[in-house]
């Protein structure tokens, strides 16, 4: 009984230390950097790739200033597949995030957990909603918030629960059909299953996409899948719509002046698109809303973004 009690005793004490909240946070691959800023330790990071996230000489754009200064004093230690281990080394970081998907990052794991930093490897695209949600539950469980992850998700299953009342009024034939685009350069890219969070979002807020053999993945010469479909809807993922090609002016949503660019909160900080995979509770309600402007006529997304910003993030941040 004494040694059953010991080793209780041992568990307990283990358990303890891997639910303390890191302190110096190293990211390595910007894909998770949303993720970070959801955990509550986005003023904790001491190392990251600063190159590949724009942050350059220090200066840091508003929604950065705001919510996370000490990233002024982040060191650059490269990106997954170039990290300086020496740098990363010298921070002496109680927690790593690293790239669960990126074969020359699982050595430096490897190594980094034989030095006794704790390494939490995720994967640099979330695929679907629920994948999102899985894996912030999994991040703020192994970096000892399980909390954050718990607030996030109910905000995100409020809103989904909002979304999916008004549309359960909608009959199926009348739900629209959506096609989500990029316009960068004036080059336009059909979204489809590559761009899988974006369209299952959409999904989620009653939009019809391409799908099956008529999916067009991520492509720039479909214009014919387009025609036929005919979308009721666009949504740019660029939010530039000018110089397109002239055959687009002849689809029903841009002739109707259903042309949406997605919107964000701070244009230097990318994460902050809100069909993002962070600010995606925001991003459920927005495209809501203007698939269906009348079921949502009274929905506020103003005061939306203030409660999310508040519960998550800890303040409001006033959209740039």
């Amino acid at each position: 009984m004494k040694i059953i009690r010991n080793v209780i005793i041992i568990l307990a004490l283990l358990l303890a230390v891997s639910a303390e909240a890191a302190e110096r946070v190293v990211v390595t691959f910007p894909q998770s950097f949303g993720l970070i800023y959801i955990m509550g330790l986005s003023n904790k990071i001491v190392g990251m790739p600063t190159q590949k996230l724009h942050i350059k000489n220090g200066k840091l754009s508003p929604f950065y200033q705001h919510y996370s200064p000490n990233l002024a004093k982040a060191t650059d230690i490269g990106f997954t597949g170039a990290v300086n281990l020496e740098t990363l080394l010298s921070l002496n970081p109680d927690l790593v995030i690293s790239s669960a998907n990126v074969s020359s990052s699982q050595e430096n794991t490897k190594f980094l957990r034989s030095k006794g930093i704790k390494v939490l490897e995720i994967m640099g695209g979330s695929g679907s909603v629920k994948n999102w949600l899985e894996m912030v539950k999994r991040a703020c469980d192994e970096a000892g918030v399980p909390d954050r992850a718990e607030t996030y998700i109910k905000i995100w299953e409020k809103n989904l629960t909002f979304v999916n009342e008004r549309l359960s009024k909608i009959p199926a034939d009348k739900r629209v059909k959506v096609t989500l685009i990029n316009s960068n350069g004036g080059e336009i890219t059909v979204r489809g299953s590559r761009s899988k969070f974006c369209i299952d979002l959409i999904k989620h807020a009653g939009g019809i996409v391409m799908e099956g053999d008529k999916d067009p993945q991520d492509s720039a010469a479909c214009a014919e899948l387009v025609f036929k479909f005919d979308p009721d809807v666009i949504i740019d993922d660029y939010s530039n719509t000018g110089n397109c090609p002239d055959w687009i002016e002849h689809l029903r949503a841009i002739k109707n002046g259903r042309v949406y660019p997605i919107p964000y909160d701070d244009k230097d900080a990318w994460i902050t698109i809100w069909t993002f995979n962070a600010y995606s509770p925001l991003g459920l309600l927005w495209l809501a809303k203007n698939f269906y402007p009348e079921e949502f006529a009274d929905l506020d997304l103003d005061k939306a973004q203030d409660e999310f910003c508040v519960t998550v993030f800890g303040s409001n941040f006033k959209k740039k």
